[in-house]
């Protein structure tokens, strides 16, 4: 948030997400994937050393905001493309609690800060010559990092104005119907829990919302009474409710959804849901704190200008580098930045550019035009309820109450603003004020510019004025201990510009929105502060508030009011059109394909390229307009179009969306140039897939397992072969088994249940938690919670539970986030993470363990920075250690029962890794203990593992002293023959007495750049306390010998098999108790990994109902019912009923036949049955009926016909002559 003025804007707009769950393209199979270590998620694509930077790259992005973020994960998601990100900003990891925590936007604002540009306007005439604060965010994520983050989709009508005021839009990217699927790709919805819905009165449409988006739109885990009596009160204005706000009509009064991650409640943005979630993708480099100076341009003429590259520079006074782009220099760096950087590259107004000392490329007038900006101003109430502010002064930090910010809405159109006759007038007396308007608004005097701003102030005049369109906002803020009812203009006459005034970037531009000088603006904020006052007037939210501080009874004439607002009013964050979409003819800047007219190869996509304001906060059309961007600029270049405003889809001719996620995998976007000379080999490989397509188009891959597939294991299938369902929108891991089950010549029985794993990496289409049966098919899919690395089954309260780390990784390689449980249905009970402060702020829980005690608390590993000396191993004197943290917590009351800091315990010189040129800031914090797993025994002691001082430590539970020490450079004991460990992961006690005990771990013998023995292996050992020695009982080596960097699991199960998961790389084993493999499966051959690979028994019980999908072939009589039903452990057999209606009265079983796998396919002849609807049933073991799909209709059924296989066949032979 922004800081809090009490007569400026308190809300801002939303630029929303989770880490975690995408729902992006399929990873191209062909991209040359490399290990990577889990500990240093985002330093492998956040940039620290400028060095590090390759000289070209294939796209370059300038900026790394909200937009920009956006650009780099899709576009990198095709391996053939280099992607580079220059930021002007830090990376934010130094203020890291205070981006993620929703509310201190108001509290701890970082408004002012060195992550805030600080920008003013000149001087406004219409707000009594003041200059204006412009804060915009100076830091990765952009202004979506210190937002009030609202997340309001935009009506409608004004998206479909600005396709119809660009002709070339042929393609209709920018309509309504595109615009609004690519905002939901954008989104994963979370509804708000049943009380919280219930007390602040949310209304909401599941429906209208996206479900696998990188960005989070959800509601605060607090709330308050006041709030629920936002909407009732406008009702009694004229206001109505809103029960639908995502639908295309913003309009009337509702609670709208924010960007807050509900599995943590931390903020989701640019950065944490589409950057900190990605493995490391060797194509994309993020460089923070490079300023780009300018576009280099190529050889050629005006008019045809192609960059070659940019320049950039780490400060005013540092020297400039240039990095050379191989296609295009993509400009997101916002409003102001892009406009200023195009006219610092000789791109503008060529009078603004001269009189700066630019050199002129190309004289493109509407540069820096058509400024504008919603003005917002707040009234303020003393008050008797009780507020958020009130409950943050009384010092309550709950993560729950933290989430809270402000969300009550309203969108007020112009009848209901002035009534139907002074609605009328306005209109009336608006119109016949273009011409002037034209001629005094825009010193410029360019006719093309002017065209095109009457021809918007026609759109905003005629079409919406007279809508439902809102033109006021109204908004309820509760953050500080009194009431504010704000109230902002949304479709303002008046428009501005912005210029530079010296030839570097480092020297702000001349910023002029003007603001108000239009009558028809004043007008409008006018009566909107008027019905502010009115809502504060009206029941119930009046029985609230005891009196009007701000402006008061002294401001009440027309006269009086505008005094007021020209005084007090000031940004609401909101800036745009300096860039605008419009035909040139118009002073358009940018094509509908956004390319900058006049150039070849230089596009801008960001929230500068809307012509016009929109009755939105800018936050969710601009995820929107991003992932455009990204989808026009991987079809151009991809293959799919051979023109940049042309983009049709030839690949995709007549497919589903599932035919097209799967003809990307078999067909791969083109990996060269096409005029390559070897792309005959291309060629070969696309007719042989296409020719496989046509038969793969009558039939989804389904539960399915290899068995020593060598196609499977070279990565012939992908480097990530996934399973696929009609029923089902999923794509598990699909397993290989490289040693079959009993291939063992003593290979006793299997031990039983499901596994519990976690796939990721880059070549996993769909990252997250899953459980398997011994076979390889799905039983449920939990991607919902993104990446995911601790995940198992724990008691809670006597009951069996799910519990999983959900959270982002810092730039150190650990974990920031919650732990979640979910009982047998699915449902979240609880969520929780670590009660710890350090000298930089709060921990979070971190992803190496989350268990949880025989007394129902919770365990959780925690790092956090630690200012140390490191003289004595090498390092820096003034330096900084990631210290390791564990905690007990009180799940309930989220106290703290037991914390254990490791450099209050450990020296730092009984660590193996060395700080090199590290630990010498926060940001480059020495991580020399490095925790990684827990367990507390029966009489309250805890075993710890430390991966870096190869050692497993037994604490004390009262003081957390440390007992004894097993391995490293002190162990307490003796080493017998093979016990000798390093890098290790998961310690766990298997039995224990007070004289000995046996143990089970996972030896690494290896990290990255390391390698202490041949091969990594599960180790089970036997522990003398009277002796102090370790014998070695029990060794379980891999298949095929090979080091795991990373990670791993050793579970022993209950018949005294061994289940050993390997971590980094992608390969289960079960042992028997000898230590004789029984078999081995790989779920990937590429960067594919599971943090822990865990067998549990487990009763799912879900409470939604069962899916169907149902697929006709052309030219037949069989139609296929596809049934399926996510984390259903429980059913024996599917039985299929038809019906004459989706109410399903009177339906008849018609055929029922054993579940197969996670989807099972029930097929009936249309013959011989006359239903037009169909559902199916989950039957249990007792016959009795677990759950009944609902009825859908044989007319919307998938159907498969023989032109989709001849359009595959059309399209290779067309892709043929242009490659």
């Amino acid at each position: 948030m922004w800081s809090i003025h009490k007569t400026t804007v308190l809300t801002l707009s939303s630029t929303y997400l989770f880490s975690t769950c995408f729902a992006s393209a399929i990873t191209d199979p062909l991209e040359a994937h490399r290990r990577r270590d889990v500990h240093n998620l985002r330093a492998r694509n956040i940039v620290s050393d400028s060095s590090a930077i390759q000289s070209s790259y294939d796209f370059i992005i300038v900026g790394g905001g909200l937009a920009g973020l956006v650009l780099a994960s899709r576009l990198s998601e095709d391996s053939n493309h280099t992607v580079l990100v220059l930021e002007a900003g830090e990376s934010g990891d130094a203020n890291i609690t205070q981006i993620n925590t929703p509310a201190d936007t108001y509290y701890s604002s970082l408004v002012g800060s060195e992550y805030d540009y600080a920008y003013q306007t000149a001087e406004q005439t219409g707000c009594s010559n003041r200059n204006v604060s412009w804060p915009r965010g100076k830091v990765l994520g952009g202004s979506s990092a210190i937002n009030g983050m609202y997340l309001v989709r935009p009506n409608e009508p004004e998206i479909n104005a600005i396709h119809a005021i660009n002709p070339n839009d042929t393609d209709e990217f920018w309509a309504w119907d595109s615009y609004n699927a690519a905002m939901k790709k954008s989104e994963t919805f979370g509804a708000p829990s049943s009380d919280i819905a219930a007390e602040a009165g949310i209304q909401y449409n599941a429906a209208s919302h996206g479900s696998s988006g990188p960005i989070h739109w959800s509601y605060p885990g607090e709330t308050f009474n006041i709030v629920g009596n936002w909407t009732p009160t406008l009702v009694t204005l004229g206001i109505p409710s809103n029960p639908d706000s995502a639908s295309g009509d913003n309009s009337g009064a509702y609670i709208t959804t924010s960007s807050i991650n509900p599995s943590n409640w931390t903020r989701s943005y640019s950065r944490s849901g589409y950057i900190d979630p990605l493995p490391p993708r060797s194509n994309l480099d993020i460089l923070p704190s490079a300023t780009v100076t300018n576009i280099v341009w190529g050889s050629g003429t005006s008019g045809n200008l192609t960059a070659t590259g940019v320049q950039w520079a780490s400060s005013s006074t540092a020297a400039k580098q240039t990095v050379n782009a191989n296609k295009e220099v993509i400009l997101a760096a916002g409003t102001i930045g892009s406009a200023q950087v195009l006219q610092l590259s000789g791109v503008g107004p060529s009078k603004y550019l001269q009189a700066a000392g630019v050199d002129v490329q190309l004289d493109l007038p509407g540069v820096g035009q058509r400024l504008q900006d919603h003005l917002s101003g707040s009234l303020i109430y003393s008050t008797t309820a009780e507020t958020a502010g009130d409950l943050h002064a009384d010092g309550v930090a709950t993560a729950e109450f933290l989430s809270y910010i402000n969300s009550a809405t309203a969108y007020v159109n112009l009848t209901t603003l002035l009534g139907s006759d002074s609605a009328s007038a306005l209109i009336s007396s608006a119109q016949a004020e273009v011409d002037s308007s034209a001629s005094s608004l825009l010193p410029l005097g360019d006719s093309t510019v002017a065209a095109g701003y009457k021809a918007i102030y026609d759109t905003i005049t005629n079409q919406f004025y007279s809508s439902n369109s809102g033109q006021i906002e109204l908004l309820l803020s509760i953050t500080s201990t009194s009431v504010l009812i704000q109230a902002a203009i949304q479709h303002p006459l008046s428009v501005g510009e912005l210029y530079i005034t010296s030839d570097s970037v480092f020297n702000y531009p001349f910023i002029n929105p003007n603001y108000l000088v239009h009558d028809a603006d004043l007008t409008i904020l006018r009566e909107g502060f008027k019905m502010a006052r009115l809502v504060s007037q009206a029941s119930p939210l009046s029985t609230y508030l005891t009196g009007e501080t701000t402006p008061g009874s002294s401001v009440s004439t027309d006269a009086e009011w505008d005094t007021w607002i020209q005084g007090a009013v000031g940004t609401e964050y909101h800036p745009t059109g300096t860039c605008a979409m419009l035909p040139l003819e118009l002073g358009g800047v940018v094509s509908p394909s956004l390319l900058v007219y006049g150039t070849s190869n230089v596009r801008v996509a960001d929230a500068s390229v809307y012509p016009f304001e929109l009755s939105s906060h800018l936050g969710a059309p601009t995820y929107g307009l991003a992932e455009q961007a990204s989808t026009i600029i991987r079809d151009y270049w991809n293959g799919v179009s051979t023109n940049p405003n042309t983009t049709t889809t030839t690949y995709y001719i007549g497919l589903s969306t599932r035919f097209r996620e799967l003809i990307l995998f078999l067909f791969p976007p083109p990996l060269l140039h096409p005029m390559s000379s070897v792309r005959c080999s291309f060629y070969s490989t696309f007719i042989a897939r296409g020719l496989v397509l046509c038969l793969f188009l009558f039939s989804v891959r389904g539960d399915s397992v290899l068995f020593r597939s060598n196609e499977y294991s070279i990565g012939a299938l992908g480097y990530g072969p996934f399973q696929s369902y009609f029923s089902a929108n999923y794509t598990p891991a699909e397993w290989n088994f490289v040693v079959p089950v009993n291939e063992s010549a003593s290979a006793p029985s299997l031990s039983t249940g499901y596994i519990f794993s976690a796939p990721r990496g880059a070549s996993v289409l769909r990252q997250g938690a899953a459980i398997y049966d011994q076979t390889g098919s799905l039983i449920w899919d939990g991607s919902i919670y993104g990446q995911t690395l601790s995940f198992s089954v724990v008691t809670y309260l006597n009951e069996p539970h799910i519990i999983v780390w959900t959270g982002t990784a810092t730039a150190a390689g650990v974990g920031s986030g919650y732990d979640i449980l979910l009982n047998s249905n699915y449902e979240l009970v609880a969520n929780f993470t670590t009660n710890l402060t350090g000298e930089t702020g709060q921990t979070f829980a971190d992803f190496h363990e989350a268990q949880i005690t025989s007394n129902n608390t919770a365990l959780m590993t925690a790092y956090q920075p630690k200012s140390l000396d490191l003289s004595s191993i090498q390092g820096p004197e003034q330096g900084w250690i990631l210290d390791s943290a564990m905690q007990e917590l009180n799940i309930s009351s989220n106290e703290a029962l037991f914390t254990w800091i490791a450099s209050e315990h450990v020296n730092i010189t009984e660590c193996y890794n060395t700080p090199g040129t590290g630990g010498g800031s926060v940001a480059e914090a020495f991580d020399y203990f490095h925790i990684n797993s827990i367990e507390k025994d029966d009489v309250g002691n805890y075993l710890i593992s430390s991966r870096h001082c190869w050692t497993v430590y037994y604490l004390d539970g009262i003081n957390g002293d440390i007992l004894w020490k097993m391995g490293g450079k002190n162990s307490s004991f003796s080493m017998g023959n093979g016990t000798e460990f390093s890098w290790q992961h998961h310690a766990r006690w298997v039995e224990k007495n007070d004289t000995y005990a046996t143990m089970t771990l996972f030896d690494n013998a290896g990290q990255f750049g390391q390698q202490q023995e041949q091969m990594s292996r599960g180790l089970h050992l036997g522990v003398d306390f009277t002796n102090m020695t370790v014998e070695l009982l029990t060794e379980l080596l891999p298949w095929n010998q090979s080091i795991s960097q990373s990670q791993g699991s050793v579970q022993l199960q209950p018949n005294g098999n061994f289940l050993v998961g390997f971590g980094q790389l992608p390969w289960t084993g079960e042992y028997s108790p000898d230590g004789d493999l029984l078999w081995t499966t790989q779920f990937g051959v590429g960067d594919v990994e599971s943090y822990r690979a865990l067998r549990y028994n487990w009763t799912g019980t879900p409470t939604d109902s069962p899916s169907i999908e149902l697929v006709s072939a052309s030219k037949s009589n069989l139609l296929s019912a596809h049934a399926s039903w996510n984390g259903a452990t429980e059913i024996v057999k599917w039985e299929l009923y038809g019906a004459s209606d989706s109410s399903g009265s009177s339906s008849i079983s018609l055929y029922n036949k054993t579940k197969d796998g996670f989807e099972t396919t029930i097929t009936v002849s249309t013959v011989s049955n006359s239903y037009s609807h169909y559902a199916v049933r989950a039957i249990g073991r007792s016959n009795q009926v677990l759950g009944t799909s609902e009825f859908v209709s044989s007319s919307s059924a998938l159907r498969i016909t023989g032109r989709t296989a001849l359009a595959v066949l059309s399209a290779t032979t067309v892709l043929m002559l242009f490659y």
